[in-house]
Formats: structure tokens, sequence, C-alpha cells
């Protein structure tokens, strides 16, 4: 008895892992190019609009990584758990029922 996975679920999980990644490819470059030293120097002078798009883009994907995600993940989680235990024990709720053959072997009734 194999329980397959919907779709659905697994683009969505390739998404969340495609997030993070994101989000640590934007930590290291803001890192690397100094974008808060830069935003911050930017009061004596004129700003970089890379450093301050880059710094934008950054805080819209941290908040969506840190907040939205988790509790996301938990949820879908939760589904993929339930759609694998009830499918498992609606197969074998039909085999043990005398009669039920025709549910057993997956048919159609009328």
């Amino acid at each position: 008895m194999t329980t397959r996975i919907p779709a659905r679920y697994t683009v969505f999980f390739v998404g969340v892992l495609l997030l993070v990644v994101l989000h640590e490819i934007l930590l290291h470059v803001m890192a690397e190019a100094h974008v808060a030293h830069v935003l911050l120097a930017s009061g004596r002078g004129g700003s970089s609009a890379v450093a301050a798009l880059l710094a934008a883009l950054f805080v819209v994907v941290r908040v969506v990584v840190v907040v939205v995600v988790p509790p996301v993940v938990l949820f879908v989680s939760a589904r993929v758990a339930f759609h694998a235990l009830r499918r498992g024990t609606g197969e074998r709720r039909a085999a043990s029922v005398p009669g039920n053959e025709a549910l057993a072997q997956g048919e159609a009734c009328d």
C-alpha cells in the first residue's frame, strides 16, 4: 500500500525551499556589499539606489520567510500527514469489511 503525495504539496515545498535559499543569498550579498553601511552613510551624501532596493527586497523576503512560511509549512505538513493517514486507513478499512471486495479492489460502487 503506497500513498502518493499530491503534486501541489511537492510544488509548495520546492517553492518554500527556493524562498529560503533566496533569503540566504540576499543575506550573503547584503553582508558582502555592506548595504547597511551604504544606507547609513546616505545621510551625508547621495544614497545608492541599488543598496536601497536590495534592502527593501531583503526586508520583504525576510518577513515572508520568518513570519509567513513556518505556519504555512506546518499546515501543509499536517495536510500531507492527514492525506497519507486517511488514504492508508481507508484502504485497510474497506478490505477488512466482509463483502466489500469491490471497495477493497478500488472499484466504484453503484
